[in-house]
């Protein structure tokens, strides 16, 4: 992208305008000298940051205000000179100091001296300056509001970080070691959040011109690093090749970014970008308003297909029309077809999917939006099947309707953490690792499975409730971390494998009345299990409830009993 020019703009307007008021109000409040030179700080903002309204409360969110600032104030020399901006005309700091209302005292060459000033914090609030020797790290000065010694910690029962009694007593401080940095503390020391960047650790920020007053004076200079150096370094944002910082709607896919405002970036730094008005862009996939389809673009941004994209536009009924409504901050995109039936995506403000229903769908195909992670519901209430990998890196799912799938296929749903209660009425099977990595789902009701596979439910710790009556084979590592269920009711179950409620210490009941094999450590951790109904029992494995010796025992008898009633049973066979 060709370099920005200087923007002739009302700066907090046009801040306001693309990145939102709250940045606008920051920027006024840390950047008052820059805002004086029209346009400038529109043109370095723009620069380093695509327009996005989520700005703010991402920085916020992350505690990245202090970089961002060292990013914009590095950026200013590329405009205009320091002193066209902070110059201090000639004055001293103490000058300087004495207009901003401070008492500025020298600088501290002990402890000693740094002692002198810890009268002034409350305490439990003493800057950790006041322990060990600072000054052998960094120059330090105490600068002494007006009036401060009449101000009274108590009466502050609120603390803001620049409220009255925050800023005066401060603390400026240069460190001696390359880059030189400076930290301005205020008088609450941890009391606040990040009282070491007070006036965002910008001397002009006290007022204009101190930064070069002290750099005159006393030689003390502090060295905004590289914005290559510091760089903001949460998830949300990725840089093009040009330097400028997009805003990541979804995870990396295929080696792409996918950002705000349909752009992609790719890892080489390649920046594209669809059409606004025709395309929707929503993770790795774009809806084309014009030609009324649906692709899935792979690492080069061609468009191709998959289960989900097949979901929408293969089911034999050509789409008519599209149509997209407000839903608050979310949208939703409306599939329409010539039967009435119901298709629809639902986006957040992102254009994550968080939503999907479909009416059509009766064969769903596998790696269905396996890479999604915040879809909040799934309606797929005439479906058959489904199949492996489904939803696989979801975290967010809450809700599901599928209520006529018969046969779930391996690797569904593993990493979702949000679902509290799932019934599948018609589910004859589950296929390996279903929800595996679940840690919050309370009841599981499947009325009609016949075998669950192996790593179901593993992680899960908060199951109270699980309802399977015709459930016949549990196999290897199914509930494994299960530890709230109290009563186990398995009517038709018949094997066992290893592993299952291995770490389980609160099923008191176990009604099993058919089961005939229990494999290596199952409930190895109960030690509360009184009361079991096995009476087919022929087989228990190692490890098999060794916390509970007791029980053990008694079931080893029974065992036995059975296997020597089996013997009998084959000897008197003709």
């Amino acid at each position: 992208m060709e370099e920005e020019k200087i923007l002739d703009v009302d700066d907090l307007k046009w801040i306001k305008k693309h990145y939102g008021e709250n940045l606008a109000k920051f920027c006024r409040s840390n950047f008052p000298s820059i805002l004086e030179h029209r346009g400038i700080l529109a043109t370095i903002l723009k620069k380093h940051f695509a327009p996005t309204h989520s700005l703010y409360d991402d920085l916020k969110n992350n505690n990245e205000f202090g970089k961002f600032i060292q990013i914009i104030n590095y950026s200013l020399k590329d405009y205009v000179s320091n002193t066209d901006v902070f110059s201090s005309h000639g004055k001293s700091p103490e000058q300087l100091l004495r207009e901003a209302g401070y008492t500025l005292y020298p600088e501290c060459r002990t402890k000693k001296d740094v002692l002198k000033f810890k009268k002034y914090y409350a305490p439990g609030e003493e800057l950790c300056s006041f322990r060990g020797d600072r000054t052998k790290s960094c120059r330090v000065w105490f600068a002494v509001k007006d009036g401060a010694e009449k101000l009274i910690r108590k009466d502050f029962t609120n603390p803001q970080r620049q409220d009255e009694y925050g800023i005066s007593v401060i603390s400026i401080q240069f460190s001696k070691y390359h880059p030189h940095s400076l930290s301005i503390k205020n008088r609450y020391n941890h009391t606040v959040w990040n009282p070491d960047s007070t006036f965002s650790n910008d001397l002009d920020n006290i007022i204009p011109g101190l930064t070069e007053a002290f750099e005159i004076k006393y030689g003390a200079v502090c060295e905004y690093i590289e914005p290559e150096e510091v760089d903001i370094k949460f998830i949300s944002y990725t840089k093009s090749g040009s330097g400028e910082r997009y805003r990541v709607t979804s995870h990396m896919y295929a080696g792409c970014y996918f950002c705000e405002n349909n752009y992609i970036i790719y890892l080489d730094g390649t920046l594209k970008q669809f059409d606004t008005s025709r395309y929707v862009l929503f993770e790795n996939y774009l809806l084309d308003l014009k030609e009324k389809k649906v692709a899935k673009l792979d690492k080069n941004g061609n468009m191709c297909t998959d289960t989900f994209t097949d979901s929408i536009c293969e089911d034999g009924n050509e789409i008519k029309k599209i149509e997209i409504e407000k839903d608050g901050t979310n949208k939703i995109i409306h599939i329409i077809k010539d039967d009435g039936k119901d298709c629809y995506l639902s986006l957040n403000q992102n254009n994550s999917l968080i939503g999907y229903k479909n009416d059509y769908l009766i064969d769903v195909g596998d790696d269905f939006l396996e890479n999604n992670t915040l879809m909040e519901f799934v309606d797929l209430p005439n479906a058959l099947k489904i199949g492996k990998n489904f939803l696989w890196g979801n975290e967010k799912l809450k809700r599901i309707n599928t209520p006529k799938v018969t046969v779930i296929g391996d690797n569904c749903l593993v990493n979702n953490n949000c679902l509290l209660n799932l019934e599948l009425p018609n589910v004859l099977s589950l296929g390996t690792c279903f929800m595996q990595m679940n840690n919050c789902l309370q009841t599981l009701v499947l009325p009609k499975v016949e075998n669950i596979s192996n790593g179901c439910f593993l992680t899960n710790e908060t199951l109270t409730h699980i309802y399977v009556p015709k459930l016949v084979r549990l196999e290897r590592d199914c509930f494994f971390s299960v530890k709230n269920i109290e009563k186990l009711d398995l009517p038709s179950l018949e094997l066992m494998e290893s592993y299952v409620f291995f770490k389980n210490n609160s099923i008191k009941q176990i009604n099993a009345p058919k089961l005939e094999k229990m494999d290596v450590f199952c409930f190895a951790n109960n030690r509360v299990l009184i009361r079991v109904n096995m009476g087919s029992l022929k087989y228990l494995g190692y490890g098999c409830f060794e916390k509970n010796k007791i029980l053990r025992f008694f079931l080893n008898l029974r065992v036995k009993a059975n296997n020597k009633k089996s013997e009998k049973n084959e000897e008197k066979q003709p």
